[in-house]
């Protein structure tokens, strides 16, 4: 009987731990890709720019912001979503006060 007890108890932590990992690997590859997102809109934006106007604004990097959201594999506390000093960047799979990615098809199928 003490075996089987074990062997649930075990079974149980193994199913947590690989849980959290699969969340930690969603969390930071879904940074990532939206720190290569920013680095991309970033140099897009300064090649776009005519260096003789002067009314062109110079839209720079701006840290990060916080945000919680609600995938399939639970929730994502403080995912760090990168910004703009302009406010013009979103990335591509997290609009504006989206809390759910249920759907993260398209963030798949974008990796390759």
């Amino acid at each position: 009987m003490k075996k089987i007890i074990d062997f649930e108890e075990n079974k149980r932590l193994l199913h947590a731990f690989l849980q959290d990992e699969i969340r930690n690997m969603v969390k930071t590859t879904l940074e990532e890709i939206a720190k290569a997102e920013r680095d991309f809109y970033m140099e897009e934006e300064k090649n776009a720019i005519d260096p003789k106007d002067e009314s062109v604004s110079k839209n720079r990097m701006n840290g990060y912001y916080e945000r919680s959201v609600m995938t399939l594999w639970g929730k994502l506390d403080h995912m760090k979503i990168p910004r703009d000093r302009d406010g013009s960047f979103r990335p591509f799979f997290l609009s504006r006060y989206q809390r759910n990615l249920f759907d993260l098809s398209e963030v798949v199928v974008a990796m390759y």
